[in-house]
């Protein structure tokens, strides 16, 4: 047993207790990694797909506007315009957004790595700490960086749904 203070609180734990909790510790954060690979990789596939159709409804876009028939349209059926304006303008607007959103789940506000394996190092290297209060302190360093890559992956996940959602009404209209 050693003591372990938490805001103020000197709190003995068991070594096999703190050995459990350091791995699952370990446990939680490679299954975020994991997700987080995985909402990155899906990201990153929708911005190509992104590209491609932006690229093509551009091509589209372009040639229906820069045509006699966008003037004859307007000078015949001004509600067909004014519904081919407002879907062009729906369109551009939900590519964009879910072109921004995309590159927003890959470039994260924060996202933390865990550990500082310099500092654990130079700890290390003290005589006077022991191999369970070194791994006291990297749980106490690990655990709220778990916490804190839950919320960045939670914000990526609902980010990636809205963006996929953008998407596909982009595709409907």
């Amino acid at each position: 047993l050693f003591p372990m203070t938490d805001v103020g609180e000197d709190v003995t734990v068991p070594d096999k207790a703190l050995d459990f909790l350091w791995q699952e510790a370990i446990r939680q954060h490679e299954a975020l990694l994991e997700s987080k690979d995985s909402v990155d990789t899906r990201a990153s596939f929708m911005l190509g797909l992104l590209g491609v159709m932006l690229t093509i409804f551009a091509g589209v876009f372009v040639a229906f506007w820069s045509a006699p028939a966008a003037l004859q349209l307007s000078q015949t059926d001004v509600l067909g315009w004014w519904l081919s304006i407002v879907t062009t303008a729906g369109i551009v607007l939900s590519l964009v957004l879910a072109l921004t959103f995309e590159i927003w789940i890959l470039l994260p506000r924060f996202f933390a790595a865990g550990v500082d394996l310099f500092a654990a190092y130079g700890v290390s290297s003290d005589p006077s700490v022991g191999p369970s209060d070194l791994k006291d302190a990297a749980l106490r360093a690990l655990l709220p960086a778990v916490g804190d890559n839950t919320v960045t992956y939670l914000g990526s996940t609902w980010l990636y749904q809205v963006a996929s959602l953008l998407t596909a009404s982009s595709l409907v209209l």
